[in-house]
């Protein structure tokens, strides 16, 4: 909503270039985001509706957390230090925007150091609201990227280039029809970084998937790409959970293929193919790949 909604105006309320030029918009909205979240958080608390959702035994509570955002960024050379730092910066200015706060208190410092007065202050009470506010995180994973120090400075402004990062690929890489990088081994980085960085949290993956080029039904349901995809993501994951990640479950994006943002209905994500004109529903044969590793519960997966 911060950005696609208040920089990009691709996403509802569309308001475009809000950014360029340092009002800070976007900063200011995400900054309501997660006061709105603390606040929805201490209701869900104060108010008993964490004794309604009960987890299995009784004496387990419902559980309440954020879903954001990440993408894992390698530095272009791992041996430059510039290079580290951009990945480092790149990921702090994603997923730890909207998830620092909550688990150390205050937005990142790259991100103080950088923005200044363009990103806002909380309160102390503000702060004591928000740290202890996630039972858990929830992570919508789907791509990574190469960082690395920009070679001169962004003929643009905004949140993009506040980041002072260029961000590329490997040749290797393949790319998903949304144009996003497949790199499963971000998979497993990005909960290892999460692990370290926020002291060993409860994470779920809340998103995880692809959308595929199906120009027709018969294309659509042998989607080996979604397939291809969602084994090395799975396992990527799976690797983080043996290396003593608290990895408390995984959700794949998306069961049926749905109305994509400003996309419309020409992105489809989900492991069910639907008509949008007749709503007959079709499995996939990633519907049936993913259904046989909920049953094996990863256990058809290769090493």
């Amino acid at each position: 909503t911060a950005i696609h909604g208040y920089e990009e105006g691709s996403n509802a309320p569309g308001f475009k270039g809000e950014d360029v030029g340092g009002s800070g918009k976007p900063y200011l909205v995400g900054h309501h985001l997660l006061l709105a979240h603390a606040r929805a958080v201490e209701v869900f608390r104060s108010e008993g509706y964490a004794n309604m959702y009960q987890r299995g035994r009784k004496d387990e509570r419902g559980l309440i957390g954020i879903s954001n955002s990440g993408d894992h960024r390698f530095p272009l050379d791992p041996n430059s230090e510039d290079d580290q730092d951009a990945a480092t910066r790149s990921m702090e200015f994603q997923l730890g925007w909207m998830t620092d706060p909550i688990y150390l208190g205050d937005y990142p410092s790259s991100m103080r150091k950088i923005l200044g007065t363009r990103l806002p202050n909380f309160t102390q009470d503000e702060k004591k609201k928000l740290v202890g506010s996630a039972d858990f995180i929830g992570l919508n994973h789907y791509s990574s990227a190469l960082a690395s120090k920009p070679s001169k400075p962004a003929t643009y402004g905004g949140y993009w280039a506040d980041q002072l990062v260029t961000l590329s690929g490997k040749d290797s890489w393949k790319k998903t029809e949304m144009g996003w990088y497949v790199v499963p081994d971000g998979a497993r980085e990005i909960l290892l970084w999460m692990d370290k960085r926020y002291s060993h949290p409860l994470i779920f993956v809340t998103e995880n998937g692809m959308s595929a080029y199906e120009p027709n039904k018969e294309h659509s349901i042998h989607d080996d790409a979604r397939v291809e995809y969602l084994e090395g993501y799975i396992r990527g994951f799976g690797q983080a959970l043996g290396r003593g990640v608290n990895l408390g479950g995984y959700f794949a994006w998306s069961l049926l293929d749905n109305f994509e943002w400003q996309y419309g209905f020409s992105k489809r994500f989900g492991i069910v193919h639907v008509n949008y004109t007749t709503q007959v529903r079709t499995p996939k044969s990633s519907a049936e790949f993913y259904s046989k590793v909920i049953k094996t519960n990863g256990g058809i997966l290769p090493e």
